[in-house]
């Protein structure tokens, strides 16, 4: 009995972890559908993985000015991602909160915002900005394949239709943030 049990707690592991990552890309596909065209544009599915990693995280109190204020998503001048995030976030909210842009000029900037989505910007512009708001409860996101090892939280690539997932726990926790065991399940955890 011990060894079915045993095997079943493997089992039922290897289930979530496959459960959750069919949800996140059900999410995708579901937000998609709103979309004129048939196939999705990279940057919709940027956008919509963006919303959907926002989701899964929880902000410490301290990092809100009030109840009523929105998360507010920074994104660095030209990121082709902020049209189709305006889309998805349009009458949407996350734990009743509405769900701002802020376009950022420089790293600053991001001192105000509670997630920091990088995109193409430079390494080394990636790298001060990161710098600037260690420990500030902010979550950063972007689709480098260093990112993590710079200190970034969330660092996800797609290729050939599948999605690739890091997140580096000790910069999140540094900041105070929580990220949902669901997502944590599905990632490669980089510290």
């Amino acid at each position: 009995m011990q060894r079915w049990n045993v095997g079943f707690n493997s089992l039922n592991g290897c289930i979530m972890r496959r459960l959750t990552v069919m949800l996140l890309i059900l999410s995708v596909l579901l937000l998609s559908l709103g979309s004129k065209t048939d196939t999705l544009t990279e940057y919709q599915v940027r956008a919509a993985y963006l919303y959907n990693f926002v989701k899964f995280v929880k902000w410490p109190g301290s990092a809100f000015e009030s109840d009523s204020q929105p998360i507010i998503i920074g994104l660095f001048s030209g990121n082709q991602v902020e049209e189709e995030l305006q889309k998805i976030i349009r009458n949407r909210t996350i734990d009743s909160r509405s769900i701002a842009i802020r376009t950022l000029e420089n790293p600053q900037d991001a001192a105000v915002c509670h997630v920091v989505y990088f995109g193409d910007i430079e390494r080394r512009h990636q790298i001060a900005t990161i710098n600037l708001i260690r420990k500030k409860p902010i979550l950063t996101i972007s689709d480098a394949g260093y990112f993590c090892r710079i200190g970034g939280m969330i660092q996800f690539n797609i290729e050939d239709n599948k999605l690739g997932l890091a997140i580096n726990r000790k910069a999140a926790d540094a900041a105070q943030l929580e990220i949902s065991a669901k997502l944590l399940r599905v990632a490669q955890i980089v510290e």
